[in-house]
Formats: structure tokens, sequence, C-alpha cells
């Protein structure tokens, strides 16, 4: 138990949220840890959330309330709300979710001397399903990997103050606040993660940090094999076929890693390998994806679960997946860009 009291700052974008905020704003507003700061930042709201806001506003002194002088999308607004942030941890919030009341206690207990701490969630569907988050991430989780997929999301993490430079020093787009957080702090080895479930999180076909890879009505995950799944992509490639956003956002995460990469305190041996996997997988051309195959094989260990039987078959099979990885992501997570 720490008892040291920490200022933690609470950090929100807000767009055309009117359905859920009230609900948001209650369970934060009664944490059992007391909150130093809630910084909300309004991007351009056309519904009666701006107004819910202010009223909260004048009945708790904490809140600090700011707007958008023209529509930026989520992972925009929450970069201009963290750089506001004075406490000692920020913690940032999605506007429809309901924190458990004791969330920020057992982030301050369970974080320690670490940058960042991570907890589950019980998603709640529109038809009020519900589902425990942690069955949808694998939990072998490496630096390499977070290059990939992030699972680290906004909604369910604290950081520490320090990490605030990252916001200031890195402005592109197309690397969101939480992946940055992410990758920095898995590269640092400095994270824990509770198995608790410390907030309901809504999914609903509004939520304003909806990825197409979570939608529903959008899903692009197929259930055609891994092999037909590669062979497409090679065919997609040969042909010239481009993503625009895997082209931004992975050279938004190659200037980024550069970044991280460069600090005098990290000892990450393959840091020239990993800049050059993202750069080829940016460039989406067949030879760059064969490339970034034969890097992600001299990234195996790091890619892949270890394994517990270690003959030969095993050996040159998982070899050939990771070969496969950039292939198969890039079906996975653009190929209806492309078609």
């Amino acid at each position: 138990m720490n008892n040291q009291i920490f200022k933690v700052s609470i950090v929100m974008a807000t767009y055309n949220g009117s359905i859920y905020i009230k609900e948001q704003l209650e369970s934060i507003v009664n944490q059992t840890y007391p909150i130093f700061e809630i910084i909300i930042q309004d991007d351009c709201s056309t519904d009666s959330t701006w107004e819910i806001l202010q009223e909260y506003e004048k009945r708790y002194s904490m809140i600090r309330l700011d707007r958008n002088s023209q529509n930026l999308k989520a992972h925009d607004t929450f970069k201009i709300a963290i750089k506001k942030a004075k406490g000692d941890y920020i913690a940032p919030s999605d506007q429809d979710d309901i924190w458990e009341p004791n969330k920020i206690e057992t982030f301050i207990n369970a974080i320690d001397n670490k940058l960042m701490v991570y907890s589950q969630s019980q998603i709640l569907y529109p038809d009020n399903d519900r589902q425990d988050s942690f069955e949808l991430y694998n939990p072998y989780i490496t630096f390499e990997k977070l290059v990939f997929d992030n699972p680290f999301l906004g909604h369910a993490l604290m950081f520490h103050k320090s990490l605030l430079p990252l916001f200031l020093k890195n402005h592109n787009r197309y690397i969101s606040f939480d992946h940055m957080i992410a990758l920095y702090c898995v590269c640092k080895k400095s994270y824990k993660i509770t198995n608790k479930k410390l907030q309901i999180w809504r999914r609903h076909d509004n939520v304003c940090t909806q990825s197409v890879k979570y939608s529903e009505n959008n899903s692009v995950y197929s259930p055609l094999s891994s092999y037909h799944k590669f062979f497409h992509a090679m065919r997609m490639l040969l042909q010239g076929k481009k993503s625009p956003a895997i082209a931004k956002a992975y050279e938004a995460r190659t200037e980024f890693l550069a970044t991280i990469l460069q600090d005098k305190e990290t000892n990450y041996t393959h840091s020239s390998v990993l800049t050059k996997l993202t750069h080829s997988i940016s460039r989406q051309t067949f030879l760059s994806y064969c490339y970034a195959g034969i890097l992600c094989m001299i990234l195996r260990k790091n890619l892949t679960e270890p394994l517990s039987d270690r003959n030969l078959k095993n050996l040159l099979a998982s070899y050939f997946f990771v070969f496969r990885y950039p292939f198969i992501y890039w079906y996975d997570v653009h190929a209806l860009d492309c078609l």
C-alpha cells in the first residue's frame, strides 16, 4: 500500500458524447483516490456535450475545459489535453466508459517505480453482452510485436509525468499517444500489468476512438487461412497495391523508434534491424516485404511465443511463420483499403 499522496491528472477527449458522458464523469469524480485535475478537451461537439461539461465544471473545481478551434479527431485531441497535465501521473479517459471506484487507487498502489501501469477492462456491447478484455490479447508482449499492434489501450493505463516530453518532441499524428507510451515503456522495461478489471469499456458504432480493426460493422479480419492471406498479399503487392494508411503509420513508427532508440539509456541490441523493418513495411513493395520477412526471421525469438517443442520441424515452421508475418499483417489490417 502506497501511503504517499500523488497528484493525478485525468485527461479526456470528447466529441458528441452526451449519451454516456454523465455516467463516466460521475465515476471519475467519485474515485476513492483524490483527483488533482480533470482536463477535458472537446473536439467541436455538435450535440449537448459541451453544455453538459460546463455544468460539471461549475460543480467541480478540478475540472478544466477547453475546445478545439476545428475538429482534429480523437488522438490529436488527446495529445493536446495530455500536454496540459500538471499531475505526477496522467490517466487518459474515454468519454463513454465507466470506471470502477478504486481504479486510480489501484493504479497508484500497483505502479511502484515503473513508468506505466495497465489494467484489464470489461467490454460492454450495445446488446448488453459483456466480455473480459484480456481474452482479446496475447499476454506475450515484446517491443518488436508492439511495432505491429498495440494492446496497451489508452483508456486502461496510467503513466508517469516524465513521459510528457514524448508528446512535446513527437508531433506526428499517425502514431497514437497510447502507442507512443507503450513502445517507450516496453523498450525501457518499465511497466506493470494488473489483471484487475478497472473499467467498463463500451463498444458501439459511435465511439470516438473506434478503429476499423475493432469495428463490428467494418471488420477486416478474415477467416481465411494464413497461407491464403500470405499469397493474396504477395499478389496484391506485386500488382503495386498500396495503402496510404499503412505508409503513414509505419513512417511515423520509424521516426518515433529512431527517437527513443537513440536514448543513451536504451540498451536494445536490434535497433537498426527494427527501424529497417518499419521502413520496409511502409514502402509496401513485394521486395520490401520479402526483406521485412527476412528481418522478422532475425527477430524470430521476439515475435513468436517460446517454443516448448524444439524439433527441427517446429523450428522451420516458426521461421516460415515470421517470414509471412508482414504479409499477413498487411492483408488483415489494410488489404480492404486497396481492393
